[in-house]
């Protein structure tokens, strides 16, 4: 179920994380011949990345967009649902063993925490919910 789908979906994504890396050739404007252009992707590295997950599949969609955050660079804080205990507090215990708290950290807590959270300036915020949630989100987020 969910794990196998999360499991999967970050082997999809170290796999090819090769390619995202790789810088991709475009075109140069005709004025600026010889020259060549390319894109490079960077890491956002500072303010970072906020996900705050739902309760529904909540393994699955902390993890696969922490992945992916974590995979291009960026510090990535986690706030797991309030309404899943277990799987938020079994985040809470695992991701510091593994993982240094200024590359990914877990904020516990319900609606207060994450109004805390959406005070400060993010690079990306990574919300899946409601509608209602969302608009409040997004408005926090763009006020930062």
């Amino acid at each position: 179920g969910e794990i196998s789908r999360t499991l999967s979906e970050v082997d999809e994504l170290l796999r090819q994380l090769p390619s995202y890396a790789k810088p991709h050739q475009v075109p140069s404007p005709g004025v600026l011949l010889p020259a060549f252009s390319e894109i490079r992707y960077e890491a956002l590295r500072s303010p970072g990345v906020l996900i705050i997950a739902p309760f529904n599949y909540p393994i699955n969609l902390s993890l696969v967009p922490a992945a992916g955050s974590l995979a291009a660079g960026n510090p990535t804080v986690l706030k797991p649902s309030e309404l899943t205990p277990t799987v938020s507090s079994l985040f809470a215990k695992l991701i510091p063993q593994y993982f240094d708290a200024s590359a990914f950290s877990v904020i516990e807590g319900g609606v207060s925490e994450t109004t805390s959270l959406l005070k400060h300036p993010w690079g990306l915020v990574f919300f899946t919910g409601s509608t209602r949630v969302g608009k409040i989100v997004s408005a926090r987020a763009a006020e930062t």
